[in-house]
């Protein structure tokens, strides 16, 4: 009777150990299932920060593009202007000359006739 006492407590203690065993397995299947949901979700984040930083920088390049257009054109606009003002500066210069030209003509012609 010894002897199976302590054949059916080896019998106990393995049963005891392989469902120990069973247990730590499925702990550490647990375990790696979230861990794997975890760097799931790491690479989603990841990604949309990826995304993210990709439409901000396209986003700044189309404002510098505007940026660049909006200051060409008021550069265009205001060579334009200066170049009107010249243009009506030596229009004006013409002008004076022209009268200056004809007064001068008259006063020798008075003095002609005089």
């Amino acid at each position: 009777p010894l002897a199976q006492g302590s054949v059916q407590a080896t019998l106990t203690g393995a049963k005891e150990a392989r469902k120990r065993a069973e247990l730590d397995a499925q702990l550490l299947a647990n375990r790696i299932a979230l861990l794997k949901q975890e760097e799931e979700k790491a690479w989603k984040k990841i990604e949309e920060t990826r995304k993210r930083a990709s439409e901000i920088l396209e986003l700044r390049k189309q404002n510098e593009q505007k940026f660049s257009a909006k200051e060409h054109f008021y550069k265009q606009k205001w060579e334009s202007i200066r170049a009107a003002q010249a243009a009506n500066a030596e229009q004006r210069d013409k002008a004076k000359a022209i009268r200056d030209q004809t007064r001068q003509g008259l006063m020798l012609q008075k003095m002609e006739q005089a």
